[in-house]
C-alpha cells in the first residue's frame, strides 16, 4: 500500500472510529478492504498521526478514542 492509499484509508479508519462503527478487527478489514494484520497498522499510525489512544470497547462492540 503506497503512502496516499494508506493515509485515505487512515481517515476512513477515523472516522469509522469517531462514530463508533468500526464492529470487530475483523469486520473492519472487510469495511476497508485489507487485511486484519494491516487494521493493527493503520490503528498504530492513527495513534502517531493524532496522537490520539485508541482502544476497542466491547460495550461498544468498535475501537474507539479515549480522552484523556
Amino acid at each position: 500500500m503506497d503512502r496516499v492509499s494508506a493515509y485515505k484509508k487512515v481517515e476512513q479508519l477515523k472516522w469509522l472510529v469517531q462514530t463508533k462503527s468500526t464492529g470487530s478487527p475483523l469486520q473492519l478489514a472487510q469495511k476497508l478492504e485489507v487485511f486484519e494484520r494491516t487494521v493493527y497498522r493503520l490503528l498504530d499510525m492513527l495513534r502517531e498521526l493524532d496522537r490520539v489512544e485508541v482502544t476497542f470497547s466491547y460495550l461498544d462492540n468498535s475501537y474507539v478514542i479515549i480522552n484523556l
